[in-house]
């Protein structure tokens, strides 16, 4: 989705969303939360993975909450991850930290990203341009 589904609970029940708590692995909570760039965030605060978010997310940033969202799709380790606009609402610099961190992560998953924006050649990925009814091979 191009909006994260953010509940009103606790950080670590945003990311690992309908896992009973007594089995929610918060090593690997950290671990994702470093990955997607929000440990420094969330993990100094004084409530860590406890930091109650809004429903909607309304008291985090529009690029927390897209990167919350990229959080709960990797703590269920997926083969692919699919992403449609993952950086539509964001400021060029949150862009850039979330387009720098699914480069990482492309290492070990196959991302399919849909995006408007033309400029994410730095990525390195096969981009493919669809405009009237063609697909054409950008890189």
């Amino acid at each position: 989705s191009q909006e994260s589904f953010i509940i009103n609970d606790t950080l670590k029940k945003n990311i690992a969303f309908g896992i009973d708590e007594k089995l929610i692995d918060e090593n690997k909570i950290e671990n994702i939360l470093d990955d997607v760039k929000l440990k420094d965030h969330f993990i100094n605060d004084k409530d860590g993975m406890g930091t109650i978010l809004n429903s909607q997310g309304s008291n985090i940033s529009v690029g927390q909450k897209q990167r919350i969202g990229i959080a709960r799709a990797l703590y269920f380790e997926p083969d692919v991850l699919f992403l449609d606009e993952p950086t539509s609402s964001v400021d060029s610099k949150t862009e850039l930290e979330i387009l720098n961190t699914l480069k990482e992560l492309s290492k070990s998953i196959t991302i399919i990203m849909v995006s408007h924006k033309e400029n994410l050649d730095f990525l390195g990925a096969k981009t493919l341009k669809l405009e009237n009814s063609n697909i054409t091979q950008i890189n």
